[in-house]
């Protein structure tokens, strides 16, 4: 079996204390902010999908500054999850699709923050799932709030569609899935770095972001998790 893929990034690049001496030259102008993030890891979480999509050129020009095996994440909007809370969301969902596709290859995942959705919850979900297998170009991945609907039948359907479900940090291990995604807000990166070789080792693909930009930790933190896997 083929081990899977490694991308580590922060979670956004456009960090402002970045550019005073902890990660960008002070010199070094905004527009080239991407171009030198890219040189120095293979993919980035964009957040600010999830209150507001910039328009189509914004993505073309962020596509246009990476190298070929640089891979972006990116948040589902915020407007689909948590106002229409998944409901009559194909049209929406056409707009927001739309425009990260600019990304072309570029573009690895979708993560989708979704909130508790009350007592039906699992048939709001299932009808989201339908709609977005309709987008294959992109991984599909899931940050549940509630986990107290993903019943085996549900675990099925994400599986069917070969998306995944974000693990709760220091939560069990939710299973096997076609890739991996993990978001960081302080967990001990040894322990990251064991979820993901094993699921290295059996094939899966593996994102992982840091999102604690105070004083640079983010970036410490996935030089240092690029390191381990270097060793």
């Amino acid at each position: 079996m083929n081990s899977g893929s490694l991308y580590i990034g922060t979670s956004g690049f456009s960090h402002d204390p970045w550019a005073q001496g902890l990660f960008y030259p002070k010199d070094l102008p905004r527009k080239e902010w991407l171009r030198f993030y890219a040189s120095h890891f293979n993919s980035v979480e964009l957040n600010l999908t999830f209150q507001k999509v910039p328009e189509k050129d914004a993505f073309v020009e962020w596509q246009a500054q990476v190298p070929k095996d640089f891979r972006f994440s990116l948040k589902g909007f915020q407007y689909i999850t948590h106002v229409k809370k998944l409901k009559g969301v194909s049209e929406p969902l056409r707009l927001f699709m739309d425009r990260v596709l600019k990304l072309k290859e570029n573009l690895a995942c979708v993560l989708w923050e979704i909130p508790p959705l009350g007592p039906d919850r699992k048939k709001l979900f299932e009808g989201f799932l339908s709609h977005l297998k309709k987008y294959p170009q992109a991984h599909h991945a899931f940050d549940l709030k509630d986990l107290s609907f993903v019943s085996p039948e549900v675990m099925d359907q994400v599986l069917k569609n070969k998306m995944s479900i974000v693990e709760p940090e220091g939560g069990k291990d939710l299973g096997d899935f076609p890739f991996r995604y993990f978001r960081s807000h302080g967990e001990k990166i040894e322990d990251i770095q064991r979820k993901m070789e094993k699921a290295l080792a059996a094939g899966e693909d593996c994102y992982a972001y840091f999102t604690d930009d105070a004083q640079g930790k983010a970036i410490q933190d996935a030089r240092s998790l690029l390191h381990m896997f270097k060793k």
